[in-house]
């Protein structure tokens, strides 16, 4: 199965549902870009790439042929987005998505650099 990503199918809906696993780094959490996938695809996303020791972010994915982009330039600004998320750096995460003209409805920057993470 390849999982196809199209950053430009971001929804405010998609924000929403991510925004409560910020710092979880799981695509299955979900996380912003777990959120465009299916359930069966975050799965999928999830599981550690055979010729990469436990790397499974999005650039991985792509090289590796696990991910298709529907636009290969969009690579940049999922990475971005994948980095704010996973990091909790809800300041850039601000800019990004609003640069898409979307919101972070999530916590604060300094809720999520209070998170205990596993």
């Amino acid at each position: 199965m390849t999982i196809h990503i199209d950053l430009n199918n971001l929804t405010q809906a998609h924000i929403d549902e991510a925004a409560p696993n910020i710092r979880e780094c799981t695509y299955s959490s979900p996380c912003i870009i777990g959120a465009l996938m299916t359930p069966e695809e975050q799965l999928l996303a999830d599981r550690p790439l055979e010729d990469t020791v436990g790397s499974m972010h999005i650039g991985g994915l792509v090289k590796a042929g696990r991910v298709v982009l529907a636009d290969p330039g969009q690579l940049c600004e999922l990475k971005q987005l994948q980095e704010a998320f996973d990091h909790g750096d809800v300041d850039d995460l601000i800019e990004l998505l609003d640069r898409r003209g979307l919101k972070w409805t999530g916590m604060s920057q300094e809720e999520a650099e209070d998170l205990v993470l596993c």
